[in-house]
């Protein structure tokens, strides 16, 4: 999957968080720090840049609070950011301006008015940068402006995507033993409800339960050829055993082997092979 392809993949329920918002309405944003992971993920750590345009106070109160018979004062500030963005997306650069805001709010003292510029700066600029990273895609956050929308979690993304080439690979490596294709792929997923029109446009949620299907099919008939052909192969190299110590060593390897296919024929004719052998090293072999 490309980069452009990967930046509209939608953005996983796991990496948002809700909050009340006016009419005591919930929700649902994209918190600063999971966004510039999100960057850093996709784009990667020199892939992308901010930079703070301006800064623009816009309003800066003091508030009386209460609680029981106590009361104080806090400081309310409140700041505009200007953030452009800078992006290297395939080679090519982009950049988008926006703007963010942030209130910060602290005790009516010298260190708490500077606190409260703090919160409040911080917190525009991060919100710029979320709104400038929104124009590159769902990966971003843009959907949660569609009200419309609904959020998938990273399960329900994973098994609606479309299946990749790989993927698709490890498909078919299973069809010569088989002597299965992609036509008989295609039955097996109609019969559990699943249609696809190709085996290149399955989601991977299909590609999870034909790649089940095709590799259950056969599967012991399967594995007892390879278990008898690496027999076999140890049988041969038995029969050319240069020690006892080595004959003995490459029979018990062929004898748990003989076993697992459970074949008793096969194992007398192991046993009888094997006392042949081991006449071949004379007094030693007795």
């Amino acid at each position: 999957m490309d980069i452009h392809q990967q930046l509209q993949e939608p953005l996983p329920k796991e990496l948002t968080a809700t909050r009340q918002g006016a009419q005591n309405k919930e929700l649902t944003y994209l918190p600063g720090y999971q966004a510039i992971n999100q960057a850093n993920t996709l784009l990667g750590f020199a892939g992308w840049s901010s930079e703070v345009l301006n800064l623009t106070q816009v309003d800066n109160r003091v508030e009386t609070k209460t609680k029981g018979d106590k009361s104080w004062e806090v400081v309310a500030v409140s700041y505009l950011a200007g953030v452009r963005v800078t992006a290297k997306i395939d080679g090519e650069v982009c950049t988008h301006e926006d703007v963010g805001f942030g209130n910060g709010t602290a005790s009516n003292t010298a260190h708490g008015f500077g606190q409260s510029i703090e919160l409040a700066t911080k917190e525009a600029v991060t919100d710029g940068v979320k709104r400038c990273l929104r124009y590159l895609g769902d990966q971003f956050g843009l959907s949660l402006y569609d009200k419309e929308s609904s959020q998938m979690t990273m399960a329900e993304i994973q098994e609606t995507r479309m299946v990749s080439a790989d993927e698709l690979e490890k498909l078919r490596a299973l069809y010569t033993d088989r002597g299965i294709s992609d036509e008989w792929v295609l039955e097996a997923l109609e019969a559990y409800g699943l249609r696809a029109d190709s085996v290149t446009e399955m989601t991977f949620g299909q590609w999870q339960t034909a790649f089940t299907l095709a590799n259950e099919y056969r599967r012991d008939e399967i594995r007892a050829a390879e278990a008898r052909e690496t027999l076999e192969e140890k049988r041969k190299i038995m029969r050319q055993a240069s020690t006892l110590p080595m004959l003995k060593n490459l029979f018990r390897k062929v004898w748990v082997a003989a076993k697992s296919l459970e074949d008793k024929t096969l194992l007398r004719e192991l046993q009888d092979e094997y006392n042949t052998l081991k006449e071949g090293f004379g007094e030693e072999g007795k």
